[in-house]
C-alpha cells in the first residue's frame, strides 16, 4: 500500500479544505490567480503586445485583450515553433501537445513548466477529493491504476517532445498518480494499437487494479478486449502474468459465460473519465464491468478545467490555476462584441461559452466549450458540448462542416446526389457510429459503396476520426435512406411546437436521446 508518509504530505501540500474555501471566496481567488498569470507574463512578446503592466483589474485585462482562438495565436505559437522562447510564457517550455483541429489540421500548444506543476496539483486534488467521498474509497490506494492514454512523445520540435494531452498528464503526473499507475512510460509512448492494447493488459494482469481512468470511449474498446479469446489467449501465454491471476482467468473463461471485470480485479472501486460524455456507455459498464463509482473530470489540450469535487455530478473549476471567463450562449453568435462575465456574474441554468487564460500562454482563450451552470454557491457546471453541433463520440470532434465536406466527397466519388440529411451519434454494445438519416435525389448505385466513400472521405478530413476508426473505437458510418416525407415531418412538428415559419434550418447533428424519441414520433 502507498506509504503513509507520501499520503501525509500530499494532503499537507494539497489541501481540500483549503481549496474549498477558495471556492467559497472564487471571485477573490480569480483576481488572485489572473494578476499572477499576467505579472508573470508581463515581459513576454504576447504580455508587451497587450500591454500587460497596465492591468490591474479584471476589466483592464478584457479592455487588453480580446477573445483569442487558436487561429488569431498562431502567429505566436510559429515564433516558439522557429526556437523563440518568452514568447507566450516567460518560463520553461517542457512540451509540444498535439490536437485536433476545427478543419482537421492539427493544432500545437505549447506547455509551460508552470501549467505541468499546476496540473500536478489538480491531480493529487482529485484522487485526495474522492478519497473522501467515502471511508472505504481509500482502498484505491491499496491497488494500482490502469490507464488508456494516448502516446506522451511522439516526435521532438526543438528538442521538446510532442504528445498527446493524456499521455503528457500520465508522464508528468505527481509522485502519488505515478506510484498509483500500472502501465509503464514505453507502453503509454506505443502507437501501433494491437501492440498498445496487449502490452496494456499484459501489465494490467500483473497489479491489483482498483482504479481505471481515460476517456470513456477508449476504456470500453480496452476492456472489450478482456472478452476477446484470441487476444486473453496470447496474453495468457505471457510468462509476465501472475500464475494466480492466469489460473483465475481460465476459470472464468470455462465456467463463467457472462463474468464481469470485476470478476479479474475483484477490488475495482472507480471509472474516473473525461472527454467523451459516459452516459450512453453506462449500460455497458453495469453489465461488463460491475459495481463502481464513476468520477468526472473536465479537461483539455490547453487545461485541465473541472472536476467532480463531491458525489454528484456536478464539477467545480480549478478557480486557483486557470482564470475563466463566461459569455452568455446567445450572445457568442449574435453580438459583435459579448459580454464576458467572471465568476460571480454567473446565473443559475445559464449557458455560457468558457474563456481560459492559464499559465501556458493561453488568454481569454475560447475552447469552444458550452457549460451550463448548475449551482452558483459554490459555482457547479456540467459539460453541455462544443460551441455549435460536434459528433464527439470517441474524441474525434467533426464538425457539421466537416460532415458536409466529407459527403459532398463521398457524392462526387459514387455518382450521387444528397438533398437533406441528419446524422446522429449511436452507441451499441459499447461502441460508438455514425447513423445517417439521407434523402437522395440522385441515388448512389450501391449504399454501401457510399458508406464506404464516406467513411474514407472523413478519415481524410479529420486525423482523430482516421485513429479512432483504424482502432476500431469507432465504428463505421450507416446510412439510413429517407424520402422528403421525413423531413417535411420534422418540420411540420416544429412548426407545431412554436417555431417560426420562414426560421427553420436543418439541424444536421442531432443528439442521441431527443432524437431517438422524435423519431419514434415521426414513425408512428
Amino acid at each position: 500500500m502507498l506509504g503513509a508518509k507520501i499520503v501525509t504530505k500530499t494532503i499537507k501540500a494539497v489541501s481540500i479544505s483549503k481549496f474549498e474555501k477558495m471556492l467559497e471566496f472564487a471571485e477573490e481567488t480569480q483576481i488572485q490567480t489572473l494578476r499572477r498569470i499576467i505579472s508573470y507574463n508581463k515581459n513576454t512578446l504576447f504580455g508587451k503586445a497587450h500591454n500587460f503592466g497596465e492591468i490591474h483589474t479584471i476589466r483592464d485585462f478584457q479592455h487588453n485583450v480580446p477573445i483569442y482562438n487558436y487561429y488569431k495565436l498562431r502567429p505566436y505559437i510559429r515564433q516558439i515553433l522557429s526556437g523563440k522562447t518568452n514568447v507566450l510564457f516567460s518560463d520553461r517550455q517542457m512540451w509540444w501537445v498535439k490536437s485536433s483541429g476545427t478543419t482537421g489540421d492539427p493544432k500545437l500548444y505549447p506547455i509551460s513548466e508552470s501549467r505541468i506543476t499546476g496540473d500536478q496539483k489538480i491531480g493529487t486534488r482529485m484522487v485526495l477529493s474522492y478519497l473522501l467521498w467515502d471511508k472505504e474509497n481509500i482502498k484505491i490506494l491499496k491497488g494500482k491504476m490502469l490507464s488508456f492514454t494516448a502516446a506522451a512523445i511522439m516526435e521532438y520540435i526543438n528538442n521538446i517532445p510532442v504528445g498527446y494531452i493524456s499521455g503528457v498528464m500520465a508522464a508528468t503526473q505527481s509522485r502519488l498518480i505515478k506510484h498509483l499507475m500500472a502501465i509503464p512510460q514505453y507502453v503509454i509512448n506505443i502507437t501501433d494499437p494491437s501492440k498498445k492494447y496487449y502490452e496494456t493488459l499484459v501489465h494490467a494482469l500483473k497489479n491489483n487494479i482498483t482504479l481505471i481512468s481515460g476517456a470513456s470511449s477508449f476504456i470500453v474498446k480496452a476492456l472489450k478486449f478482456l472478452f476477446d479469446p484470441e487476444m486473453m489467449s496470447k496474453v495468457l501465454d505471457d510468462p509476465r502474468v501472475k500464475v494466480s491471476q492466469k489460473a483465475n482467468i481460465s476459470i472464468l473463461y470455462s465456467n463463467a459465460k457472462n463474468y464481469k471485470v470485476k470478476d479479474i480485479w475483484n477490488n475495482l472501486r472507480l471509472i474516473a473519465w473525461s472527454a467523451v460524455d459516459i452516459k450512453p456507455y453506462k449500460k455497458w459498464f453495469n453489465q461488463y464491468v460491475g459495481d463502481v463509482d464513476f468520477f468526472e473530470f473536465y479537461t483539455g489540450s490547453e487545461g485541465m478545467y473541472a472536476f467532480q469535487l463531491y458525489e454528484n455530478e456536478n464539477l467545480v473549476l480549478n478557480v486557483d490555476k486557470y482564470f475563466f471567463e463566461f459569455v452568455p450562449e446567445d450572445e457568442w453568435f449574435n453580438k459583435q462584441h459579448p459580454r464576458r462575465l467572471t465568476i460571480s456574474e454567473v446565473k443559475k441554468g445559464h449557458r455560457y461559452v468558457l474563456l481560459v487564460t492559464s499559465s501556458s500562454g493561453l488568454y481569454s482563450y475560447t475552447i469552444d466549450d458550452v457549460i451550463e451552470v448548475v449551482k452558483t454557491d459554490p459555482v457547479m457546471i456540467r459539460v453541455i458540448g462544443k460551441v455549435g453541433r460536434v459528433l464527439n463520440i470517441a474524441t474525434e470532434k467533426i464538425t457539421e462542416k466537416e460532415i458536409n465536406m466529407a459527403l459532398n466527397i463521398a457524392a462526387e466519388r459514387t455518382n450521387s446526389i444528397i438533398g437533406e440529411y441528419i446524422v446522429v451519434p449511436k452507441i451499441a454494445n459499447g461502441q460508438g457510429r455514425y447513423q445517417f438519416y439521407i434523402n437522395f435525389q440522385k441515388h448512389p448505385p450501391d449504399i454501401s459503396l457510399f458508406e464506404k466513400a464516406l467513411d474514407q472521405a472523413l478519415k481524410e478530413i479529420n486525423y482523430v476520426y482516421q485513429l479512432v476508426r483504424d482502432e476500431d473505437i469507432l465504428g463505421k458510418p450507416n446510412i439510413q435512406l429517407v424520402s422528403d416525407i421525413f423531413f417535411n415531418t420534422i418540420e411540420k412538428r416544429l412548426l407545431e411546437n412554436g417555431k417560426p415559419l420562414g426560421q427553420y434550418k436543418p439541424l444536421h447533428i442531432e443528439e442521441v436521446e431527443p432524437f431517438d424519441l422524435f423519431m419514434r414520433d415521426v414513425n408512428a
